[in-house]
């Protein structure tokens, strides 16, 4: 019997909310990995057009400055860029001599200090003659600086032109960004989560219809699960099926092995009834001999059921060659003067059943025979391979030289119960 668990464990243990869960998980865990790509992504555009807009800045910065005749820096720069002359945006400029035959400094309004350029070492030109470096400012702020070297008229005329901008604006419209692209993501990652959840319900449904079935087979309403099933859930359909269908041979057999015990004890007790009744003195011998024969039904009963419980399983298979050598052998030893020959083919071939299952069948038809032949017993095993599926069949065929069952006795010799003769000895 299925444990008993509180109602929060109930519902952490149904599939569904499980797969829900997991997928959950799977989704978010997902979409943030596609949003920390996109932003990181973005990053970099936004980047290199920030580079791009400094280095438009620079052409223009260099483009608004020039040297007098003394080679003084003059010129008054019209960038285009209102952050430029706005206090505390960290968007500053300057021009500085680059060599000692010019003079003078340029700087942009809102320059409360000189920027602080690395080593040419720490940052190198490119080959452009550029170079990208970042500077703490007196403000607090992280500026991106863009710098370059221009003659402006003389060989020894050497200017150094640097023009800078506040990273916290690339960062502030990252930021930006990625409330966006969360938000879009947040509303696409709960329209999948449902659409999931109700895939995943909608999918579950033929389990909670094969529960059902398997109620009505458990209520009686039903012998089997009936009805077609998705191709992911027919193999347990049929291997309940199988369950149920093992389960009504092995009651139908004990049914059968009950009768089969009544029938072998009947004829005795009758026996001994008809002693005990008939005469002032019984037959104390013929008494015995009867219980003995119950007694040794009894047993033979006894035995089988005690084999049924010691396996562990209920579904059996039987090597078949071996179990009809074993029994040849046997009936060869009770029967020295005759002969029983084996016909069997080479492949390897399994009973469906336990081996004493079919020693009783064999054995069954080997006594009969033996009782009956003159001489020879030929017990021939024939098997159809071209059957395919859980219908392939396996046919004994037991033969002797004996006088045979005449027609009109064969279907009174397979009632269950029936002797064709009551005076040879046997069940």
């Amino acid at each position: 019997m299925a444990k008993k668990v509180s109602g929060g464990s109930q519902l952490l243990r149904r599939m569904s909310v499980r797969v829900v869960a997991v997928s959950t998980l799977l989704v978010t865990f997902a979409l943030l990995v596609v949003s920390f790509i996109i932003v990181d992504l973005y990053r970099g555009a936004i980047e290199r057009r920030f580079d791009t807009l400094l280095s438009a800045h620079l052409f223009s910065l260099v483009a608004g400055t020039n040297v007098t005749a003394a080679n003084q820096l003059v010129g008054v720069p019209q960038i285009g860029d209102q952050r430029y002359q706005q206090p505390g945006t960290g968007w500053v400029w300057e021009v500085l001599p680059a060599s000692s035959a010019v003079t003078g400094r340029l700087a942009s309004n809102f320059l409360i200090e000189p920027l602080l350029a690395p080593p040419v070492t720490t940052a190198p030109f490119n080959t452009a003659f550029e170079r990208y470096y970042d500077v703490e400012y007196v403000l607090g702020q992280t500026l991106r600086v863009l710098e370059t070297e221009v003659q402006l008229g003389a060989e020894t005329t050497i200017a150094r032109f640097r023009v800078a901008g506040n990273l916290q604006d690339i960062d502030n419209e990252v930021t930006g960004f990625f409330r966006q692209i969360m938000s879009f993501l947040s509303i696409v990652g709960l329209l999948m989560i449902a659409v999931n959840a109700a895939a995943i319900v909608l999918g579950l449904r033929p389990l909670d219809r094969a529960r059902a079935e398997l109620g009505k087979v458990r209520s009686g309403e039903a012998d089997r699960l009936d009805g077609v099933f998705p191709i992911e859930i027919e193999p347990l359909a049929d291997e309940i099926n199988a369950l149920i269908d093992n389960n009504k041979r092995i009651v139908d057999r004990a049914r059968v092995q009950v009768g089969d015990l009544a029938h072998a004890l009947k004829t005795p007790l009758a026996v001994i009834f008809n002693e005990t009744n008939t005469k002032k003195v019984a037959d104390e011998k013929l008494i015995a001999e009867q219980a003995k024969i119950m007694r040794r039904q009894i047993d033979h009963y006894l035995q089988r059921a005690r084999v049924a419980a010691q396996t562990a399983t209920v579904s059996y298979r039987t090597d078949v060659k071996p179990v009809l050598e074993k029994m040849a052998r046997v009936f060869k030893k009770l029967n020295p003067e005759k002969t029983f020959d084996l016909k069997v083919p080479t492949t390897r071939l399994w009973f469906g059943g336990e081996a004493q299952d079919l020693e009783e069948i064999i054995g069954n038809l080997l006594e009969n025979a033996a009782k009956w032949c003159k001489k020879s017993v030929l017990i021939t095993l024939t098997y159809n391979p071209s059957i395919e599926g859980s219908d392939q069949t396996l046919e004994f065929i037991v033969e002797d030289d004996g006088p045979g069952i005449t027609p009109e006795g064969r279907n009174e010799a397979l009632a269950r119960g029936r002797r064709l003769d009551e005076t040879k000895p046997g069940t």
